[in-house]
């Protein structure tokens, strides 16, 4: 037996369940406690609203989500579980640890994390992983020094 609820996330990491006029996550909760451990199961879905009752169509009584739409992953991931994680060439990757492990460099200023295609036009190819490095203070050397310590 199988429960739909929209929900959203509060700022200490719980969740409460939206009304019907209102926007949220949708997550799938198993009633009987079979076929999972998880208390809720994030689809990775928006919907705008919910309603509740028979469908004109076909007569199904049930929860009828409006308006759906993907979450931004990286953006849902931060949410959830305060880091962002991405498969690149097979490994699993912390960009969160990552991007704390870069700024804490002291000639970095600002770093931006790219995860892009080695080839953008073929969706399948593998994921490659882009550093774009602000580096702090005046250029006074070519920053080689700065790139072995990144590598």
């Amino acid at each position: 037996m199988l429960a739909f609820e929209l929900i959203k996330f509060n700022d200490d990491g719980t969740y409460d369940f939206v009304g019907e006029d209102e926007s949220g996550h949708m997550c799938l909760f198993h009633l009987d406690g079979t076929g999972t451990v998880f208390e809720g199961f994030l689809l990775g879905d928006v919907a705008s609203h919910q309603e509740k009752g028979k469908c004109p169509h076909c007569e199904f009584d049930g929860p009828f989500f409006l308006d759906i739409g993907r979450t931004n992953d990286a953006q849902a991931q931060m949410d959830i579980m305060g880091m962002s994680e991405k498969k690149i060439k097979g490994a699993t990757v912390n960009l969160t640890a990552l991007r704390e492990m870069l700024l804490s460099i002291s000639q970095i200023e600002e770093v931006q994390i790219e995860v892009a295609k080695e080839d953008m036009s073929d969706p399948y190819n593998m994921d490659v992983l882009n550093l774009y490095v602000a580096p702090r203070g005046p250029m006074l050397d070519d920053y080689k020094s700065l790139i072995l310590e990144i590598q």
